[in-house]
């Protein structure tokens, strides 16, 4: 399985999902005209206020939630404080919660110190509503991305950092069991890359032990939300875990902490025959993502493995580690 899929299930699983219907062909036109007409207008502009300003406009009257999604990445793109204010306006209407929770990671990126009053309202406050992504629907809120935001703000602005702290421990995480979006734990998390307090993150490290391979799971995933630059042992021992299910998501958050001193374990791991195909896909995925140069070499000889699965990870990080493209690379697939 490819990390991005992966990754985008994952997201998904914190809500309730349906299936929504395949774009028509006379709608995907309309999206580009609109999105075409959009960048031609904003090439004539020069201002960023005014640039703000049409793409606001564009996302008001707009009924698609991926196209609205669209137009949000061209504001994401523009430079200039404005983008605080367009984020905060923007919030207060849009009905998909998906895209609510994008603009609050957003202003926690690019906001200022203000912005730290605004996420904390949708940290409580947010409404659950429609999530659209693609064909798959559910209903969600931002609460739980602005409550990372938060974290990121403060991360950015350390003078508001014990303010954020305060206000993040005081915050009430009512859970809806419809939504699922585990708002206590992404407390917790949002407060240890804030403070580095040990305590909060050892019901983590608690959840590993579970009998249960489900509670496993849960605990090796809190650690993709905690900003750690170096891997602590107890995650790396659920590469060797009995349930495969833990093993997958071992091999994909050790990547995403990136430390190279797992380079080893997670080659051993990709190199395994016998190990379940997405362990080792995930595994060969992170090395990828390390961008090791030592490691290219036994990832090209997995270019040569009898399952093809992993001859495509392997294209694909090899590519990522050298820059070089080879036969078993993807056609159209975007490794950048």
């Amino acid at each position: 399985m490819l990390r991005g899929t992966l990754l985008t299930l994952a997201f998904l699983s914190m809500a309730a999902l349906s299936v929504a219907g395949p774009i028509t062909g006379e709608e995907a036109k309309r999206q580009a005209q609109v999105l075409d007409d959009l960048k031609s207008a904003l090439k004539k502009e020069s201002k960023a206020a005014v640039r703000f300003e049409l793409i606001g406009k564009a996302m008001k009257g707009e009924v698609s939630p991926d196209l609205r999604n669209r137009l949000l990445d061209l504001a994401a793109s523009e430079n200039g404080p404005e983008i605080e204010s367009f984020l905060t306006t923007q919030m207060a209407v849009d009905e998909d919660s998906g895209i609510r929770s994008q603009m609050a990671t957003l202003l926690g990126k690019r906001g200022s110190e203000k912005s730290l009053a605004v996420l904390l309202h949708y940290a409580e406050k947010d409404k659950i509503s429609l999530m659209v992504k693609g064909c798959i629907g559910g209903q969600s809120s931002a609460r739980r991305s602005s409550i990372f935001a938060i974290a990121e703000l403060a991360g950015r602005y350390p003078k508001i950092a014990d303010e954020a702290a305060a206000k993040l421990r005081s915050l009430p995480v009512k859970e809806d069991p419809e939504v699922r979006d585990n708002l206590a734990d992404a407390r917790n998390q949002a407060l240890y890359q804030i403070t580095r307090e040990e305590a909060l993150i050892a019901p983590f490290f608690q959840k590993l032990k579970s009998k249960e391979a489900t509670e496993r799971v849960n605990g090796i995933v809190a650690f993709r939300f905690l900003k750690l630059s170096k891997a602590p042992i107890e995650v790396v021992e659920t590469l060797k875990d009995a349930d495969p299910s833990v093993r997958r998501w071992s091999a994909l958050v050790l990547g995403e902490i990136g430390d190279p001193k797992t380079a080893d374990v997670l080659l051993a791991t990709a190199n395994n025959a016998k190990e379940d195909v997405g362990v080792r896909c995930n595994a060969i995925d992170s090395i990828g993502r390390m961008k090791i140069p030592a490691t290219a070499g036994p990832i090209e000889k997995l270019l040569m493995d009898a399952d093809e699965r992993v001859q495509t990870i392997a294209a694909i990080a090899l590519y990522r580690i050298t820059g070089k493209k080879v036969k078993q690379f993807p056609a159209g697939y975007n490794a950048d």
